[in-house]
């Protein structure tokens, strides 16, 4: 078992069917935080990132709501929060 160390983003994901059409209902959002200056800015300059990179992923498990139980095996998620480093 991995136990966290230095925060490095925060993601969130949101279901709103009315919202979020072309993402069968999910909307999603990245922060990242810089630990130098302890602030946290928005990943991307708009909500385009979220069908591109994340729902691109979940469609893996659209027979569960598009919703991971845990990290796919084998692939590098984007939205990782910690670094053990």
């Amino acid at each position: 078992m991995e136990v966290p160390d230095t925060l490095k983003s925060v993601s969130f994901i949101e279901k709103d069917s009315k919202r979020f059409p072309d993402t069968s209902g999910w909307g999603y959002a990245q922060f990242l935080y810089d630990g130098a200056s302890d602030t946290i800015k928005p990943f991307g300059s708009d909500s385009s990132f979220g069908k591109k990179i994340c729902y691109q992923c979940h469609t893996l498990v659209t027979a569960k709501d598009f919703i991971f139980t845990g990290y796919p095996e084998g692939k590098r998620i984007v939205a990782v929060l910690f670094n053990n480093g």
